[in-house]
């Protein structure tokens, strides 16, 4: 099974977690056209108090936020915009060096 969220995003922050919220909040990102989904994301992770989270509900220019804004972390819809477009921005972010 793989590593949970606060895993993922604090494996290089500080061991005291109230200096780790002061010094650096993770950011993530959450990229899906669902909006409960997304509301309930956003209010799950922010009662954590050591995430900042930002939403997207399109796949359009979303690899492009995502390399402006380079998050700690991302969570993706595959299936965002129907077809095949979560997937093709997975790959984009995996290939590119400045996204991983």
């Amino acid at each position: 099974m793989g590593a949970s969220i606060a895993e993922v995003v604090e494996r290089d922050a500080p061991s005291d977690a109230q200096d780790a919220h002061h010094a650096h909040s993770a950011r993530i990102v959450v990229i899906n056209d669902d909006r409960p989904f997304l509301d309930l994301m956003e209010e799950l992770l922010q009662e954590q108090e050591r995430y900042d989270v930002e939403t997207r509900r399109e796949w359009d220019g979303a690899y492009e936020y995502v390399k402006e804004h380079r998050p700690d972390l991302v969570i993706l819809d595959i299936r965002i915009g129907g077809e095949e477009r979560g997937w093709q921005i997975l790959q984009m972010l995996t290939l590119d060096p400045e996204t991983l």
